[in-house]
């Protein structure tokens, strides 16, 4: 999962600041006219988003889900573990009440920032390679995988980068919108993330 200082140090990059200040400046406008963010907690209440689809895919967020949410929106923030009201966790309030609506451009925003920061044909091959690997090929693959990627998919998906390499249970639902998010991602076509879904995600 990104830390707040690599957060920074990507929404300082040209592009994905351009994209970033155009969603945020069409967010605030139509759902918290009220609440102002810096670029760098939009940007992170972005990141949160493949999370809180996931725990949407029930029709609502359950509370111990908003307090996993809660907890990854504070890491992220620009300083949110020391702020009593943080600014992403507040933002992510609108962002869930119409989330139907903002999906694809926060996903749009994230396919930028991945652009951005590794280079996605590089990981990108054919659709049976996942399939052909061992379990030692694929903590290999990890391992060689852009830190930039794994950073990407720990934060979407997991609570903790080493949650990877752990076994987790999902319903069918969840496991059927983390598939959703990440063809929606681009992530579908890399080969380790298809193998990531397979080696930790199971159905309950």
């Amino acid at each position: 999962m990104f830390t707040e200082f690599e957060l920074a140090t990507m929404a300082e990059q040209s592009v994905i600041k351009a994209a970033t200040q155009v969603l945020k400046q069409e967010f605030k406008e139509k759902e918290m006219q009220f609440l102002d963010l810096s670029d760098h907690d939009f940007l992170a209440l972005a990141m949160m988003t493949p999370s809180i689809g996931i725990a949407l895919s029930n029709g609502s967020v359950s509370f111990f889900e908003e307090r996993a949410l809660n907890k990854k929106a504070r890491k992220l923030s620009k300083g949110g573990y020391f702020l009593e009201k943080d600014p992403v966790v507040h933002a992510m309030q609108f962002l869930i009440k119409n989330f139907k609506d903002w999906r694809s451009a926060f996903f749009g925003l994230l396919h930028t920032c991945m652009q951005e920061t590794f280079d996605l044909q590089a990981v990108t091959a054919d659709e049976g390679a996942s399939r052909s690997m061992s379990d030692t090929e694929f903590r290999l693959a990890i391992m060689r995988s852009p830190y930039a990627l794994i950073r990407f998919i720990g934060t979407f998906f997991m609570e903790d980068d080493q949650d990877i390499f752990s076994a987790r249970s999902v319903l069918e639902v969840e496991h059927k919108a983390i598939h959703d998010i990440g063809e929606e991602l681009g992530l579908t076509n890399i080969p380790i993330f298809n193998k990531i879904c397979e080696t930790t995600f199971h159905i309950r």
